[in-house]
């Protein structure tokens, strides 16, 4: 038994040995092949160091006086530029002066038509004419007559287009007091025609009442 144990342990030193030897040889291997990494980057290094050694005896170039020259010559660029795009305003400015000279002339043409073509038209209604905004009477804007002037216009208009039919329906009759009734009477029989007009009385000027949808006079 004895012997046996003592074999035992000799065994396990002889593997404990063993395995320290098989870490240590690995590791050894592990080392050998960084060195030779190291070789190979020293010898690179070196390489380099060699081929960039030779600036150290060079003298550095002031770069003040060429970013001077090139501050100058942008804004010597920037002056080319500014007079380029005033040469370019400037023909824009006569292209288009040249075109408003032609333009008021034309204008000034289509006025003198329009006052000739005015003074020689023959107007339904006297003060009817036109005006810078369109159709005026009296000198006034058709959109800025009252209600009942409107109406007038628009009637006299309405049988001046139609000699052989004088006729016209105004359905906004209430807004014509007596005396504008009067003057559409008069330019109703100025041309001889007939005017059908709708309004809300029972006063002797309406020849036909209806309520509730049935005649009554």
């Amino acid at each position: 038994m004895t012997q046996l144990r003592e074999a035992e342990r000799h065994n396990k030193t002889i593997e404990i040995h063993t395995r320290d030897l098989d870490a240590m040889a690995r590791r050894m291997t592990e080392i050998s092949n960084k060195i030779v990494e190291l070789q190979e980057q020293q010898a690179e290094l070196t390489k380099r160091f060699e081929a960039k050694a030779s600036v150290k005896g060079m003298e550095l170039i002031d770069v003040d006086p060429i970013q001077q020259a090139i501050e100058q010559s942008e804004a010597t660029n920037h002056k080319i530029d500014e007079n380029e795009e005033r040469l370019e305003l400037y023909g824009a400015k006569k292209s288009l002066e040249k075109q408003s000279r032609l333009l008021t002339s034309t204008i000034e043409d289509i006025d003198k038509q329009k006052v000739k073509l005015a003074s020689d038209a023959t107007w339904p209604i006297e003060g009817l004419g036109f005006g810078s905004d369109g159709i005026a009477y009296n000198g006034v804007a058709f959109s800025q007559l009252s209600s009942s002037e409107q109406l007038e216009v628009a009637v006299a208009i309405s049988l001046g287009l139609s000699p052989h039919f004088p006729f016209a329906i105004v359905r906004d009759g209430s807004l014509l007091d007596e005396e504008r009734l009067a003057e559409m009477a008069g330019i109703v029989d100025r041309y001889g025609g007939q005017v059908l007009l709708e309004r809300a009385s029972k006063g002797p000027e309406c020849h036909v009442i209806i309520e509730d949808g049935r005649r009554v006079r």
